[in-house]
């Protein structure tokens, strides 16, 4: 996954490793989700992101969870406020 993510980031990936950054709990959260082997990379990154962008906002204070988010439902039909396109990508709106 780091592999994966790692050239996308400005930061060359070393934010995957700091254990403080939102980009590294969503890898651990990612890491941890039941349906990972499953998931295409676009999925994967997909995911990451929506993730990254949960901690990034503190999103364990604005309780999303109970909206489906960091769930391991999809992300286009089970967390609140997500909206994807026919092919399962996520509308920016």
């Amino acid at each position: 996954l780091v592999l994966l993510l790692a050239p996308m980031l400005s930061d060359g990936g070393q934010s995957l490793s700091n254990t403080t950054t939102p980009q590294y709990q969503a890898v651990i959260w990612l890491l941890g989700n039941a349906n990972f082997a499953s998931y295409s990379e676009a999925r994967l990154i997909q995911r990451y992101a929506l993730a990254t962008f949960y901690y990034a906002t503190n999103g364990d204070d604005w309780l999303a969870r109970i909206f489906g988010w960091l769930t391991d439902t999809n992300e286009c039909s089970g967390w609140t406020g997500v909206t994807c396109n026919a092919e399962g990508f996520v509308n920016a709106t």
